[in-house]
C-alpha cells in the first residue's frame, strides 16, 4: 500500500523510498515537522531521517476478518524482500520476484520463514475485550447468553482461514446492495447465503436482523440479532437495533435489558431508548432522568432534543417541548451532511403539543408535514384522525386511515388503525380491521396482542 507525504512548501517533491515503513512512523513524522518532542514511548521513527531507509521487521495484524466475520484473524511481517502471513495457513512471499504473492515459499525457504516467526512472535497478538465494556455489562450479557466466558477462542475449533472464504463476502456486499435499494427480501436471502457457509458472522446475522424487521418479520429479526450479539459476544450496536425493536413490540423489559448493554459504548442512545421505555411505562421521573442523561451525553444532538421533548409532552409541559422542538431543528440547520431520518418523529411530536395547546390548523399541518416526509410511519396518520374527531370533523377520519393501511400497508399501519378505532369507540370497524389485518399479516406479534385484548386502545 503505498503511503504519500505531501510536505509544505512542495518539500522533497518527486522523491521516493522503496523500503517498506509503517504506520507508527505517521506520529514521530509528524511531530518531527511541528517540532514537538518525541515520546520513548513510540514504537516508530520519523520517514524524514536518514535512518528511514534502513531495513527492519514492519509489523501488521487484522482482527476485522475475526469480529465482523467469524475468521480467524491475521498478522504480517516484512522484511526486506520476503513477507510472512501468518494464519491457519502461513505463507511466505518474495516481493521483488512475485509482488502479486503467488508463490508460497513457505516449505522452500524454511530458514526465512522461521526467522520472520521469530520477529512476528516479538509481539503481543492477543485479542483483548473492548475497553468500552464494563463488568456490570459483561456480567448482563452472560446471564443473556451472549458471553460464553472469558476466553476469546471459539470451544468448538480453529476459525477458518479467511482466504478460504473470501469467495462467500460477494453474496455479503449483493445483500448490503439490495438493502440499499430496499429490497429486503433479496438482502435476506443473500445473508442468509452468506450464513449458511458462515455461521459466525455477526455482520451477515446483524444485517440479517435489519432486513426481517423491514419484512415485518419481528420474531425472525430478533433471532438474528440474538444470534449476531452471541457471535459478536454481546456487540453494543447490536443490542442497540434489538432493544429498538422489543420497545416496537412494547416488550419493555427486553428492551431495557438491550438497552443497558450498550450503555457504556453508546451512551447517548441508550439513554434515549431507556427514556422512551420509561414513557412507554408510564414513569415520568425515570422518563426525564435518562432523557436529560442523553442529552448530556450527546449534547447539541437532534435526537437527544427530541427525546427530552418527548417527556416535556408526557409533563404536559407543551411549550417547553415546542421549545425543544425548534432547537433541535436548528441543530439539524448546522449539520454538513443532512440526514432526513434524524427528523422522524419531530412533527408528530410538534403536532401533539400543538394539539394540546388547542392550535388545531397548526397541529394538523406539523402532521401533515410529518406524513409527507416519512409516508410509511402510521403514527401521524392516526394522530391526525384523533385531532379529525376531536375537532368536530368524524368525516376525514376514515379516509385518514384508510390512506395509512391502503397507500402503505403494514402490520404497524393495521394494528395503529386498530387502536385509533378503539379510542373512538368504534369497535366494529376495528375489528373488521384487525381481521383483514391477521389475514394479511399471520402471526404478527402487534396484531396477535391487539386480538387477545380487546381493550388494548391507547
Amino acid at each position: 500500500v503505498p503511503l504519500l507525504l505531501k510536505l509544505p512548501d512542495g518539500e522533497r517533491a518527486g522523491t521516493s523510498v522503496g523500503t517498506p515503513v509503517s504506520l507508527v512512523d505517521v506520529t514521530p513524522t509528524l511531530a518531527e515537522l511541528l517540532d514537538l518532542p518525541r515520546s520513548p514511548a513510540w514504537p516508530g521513527r520519523s520517514l524524514l531521517a536518514d535512518a528511514a531507509t534502513g531495513e527492519r521487521a514492519i509489523y501488521a495484524e487484522t482482527f476485522y476478518p475475526r469480529l465482523h466475520f467469524g475468521w480467524s484473524e491475521l498478522a504480517s511481517v516484512v522484511q526486506g524482500d520476503r513477507h510472512l502471513i501468518e494464519g491457519p495457513d502461513p505463507e511466505l512471499y518474495d516481493l521483488r520476484r512475485d509482488p502479486a504473492e503467488r508463490r508460497n515459499l513457505r516449505a522452500s525457504e524454511r530458514r526465512a520463514f522461521a526467522a520472520l516467526r521469530r520477529a512476528l512472535d516479538e509481539h503481543d497478538r492477543r485479542l483483548r475485550p473492548p475497553a468500552a465494556v464494563d463488568e456490570e455489562s459483561r456480567r448482563a450479557m452472560i446471564a443473556l447468553g451472549y458471553v460464553g466466558g472469558g476466553g476469546a477462542e471459539p470451544a468448538d475449533g480453529p476459525l477458518p482461514d479467511p482466504k478460504t472464504r473470501v469467495g462467500s463476502l460477494g453474496d455479503l456486499q449483493a445483500g448490503f446492495r439490495h438493502a440499499a435499494r430496499h429490497e429486503h427480501a433479496a438482502a435476506a436471502a443473500a445473508f442468509r447465503r452468506v450464513l449458511a457457509e458462515n455461521p459466525r458472522m455477526p455482520d451477515a446475522w446483524e444485517f440479517l436482523g435489519h432486513s426481517l424487521a423491514k419484512l415485518e418479520r419481528p420474531e425472525e429479526a430478533l433471532a438474528a440479532y440474538r444470534e449476531a450479539l452471541r457471535a459478536s459476544e454481546g456487540s453494543p450496536h447490536v443490542a442497540m437495533s434489538a432493544a429498538s425493536l422489543y420497545l416496537e413490540l412494547g416488550r419493555l423489559e427486553d428492551a431495557e435489558q438491550h438497552a443497558r448493554l450498550a450503555l457504556v459504548a453508546h451512551p447517548s442512545f441508550a439513554h434515549g431508548l431507556l427514556a422512551q421505555i420509561a414513557l412507554a411505562r408510564g414513569d415520568l421521573p425515570a422518563a426525564e432522568r435518562a432523557a436529560q442523561a442523553s442529552a448530556e451525553k450527546g449534547s447539541a444532538r437532534v435526537r437527544p432534543l427530541l427525546t427530552l421533548a418527548a417527556v416535556r409532552h408526557g409533563q404536559e409541559r407543551y411549550e417547553e417541548a415546542l421549545r425543544l422542538i425548534d432547537q433541535a431543528v436548528l441543530v439539524y440547520r448546522e449539520r454538513k451532511t443532512p440526514d432526513k431520518e434524524l427528523l422522524q418523529g419531530l412533527h408528530l411530536l410538534r403536532g401533539r403539543a400543538l394539539a394540546d395547546l388547542g392550535d388545531v390548523a397548526a397541529a394538523e399541518t406539523a402532521f401533515r408535514r410529518e406524513i409527507e416526509l416519512f409516508p410509511a410511519d402510521p403514527r401521524a396518520y392516526s394522530n391526525l384522525a384523533l385531532l379529525y374527531a376531536l375537532a368536530g370533523r368524524p368525516r376525514a377520519v376514515g379516509p385518514t386511515l384508510r390512506r395509512m393501511v391502503e397507500d402503505h400497508p403494514s402490520a404497524a399501519a393495521y394494528a395503529e388503525a386498530v387502536k385509533t378505532l378503539r379510542v373512538l369507540e368504534l369497535r366494529a370497524e376495528a375489528e373488521q380491521v384487525l381481521r383483514k389485518g391477521r389475514r394479511l399479516y399471520p402471526g404478527n406479534p402487534l396484531l396477535t396482542s391487539l386480538a387477545t385484548n380487546a381493550t388494548g386502545a391507547g
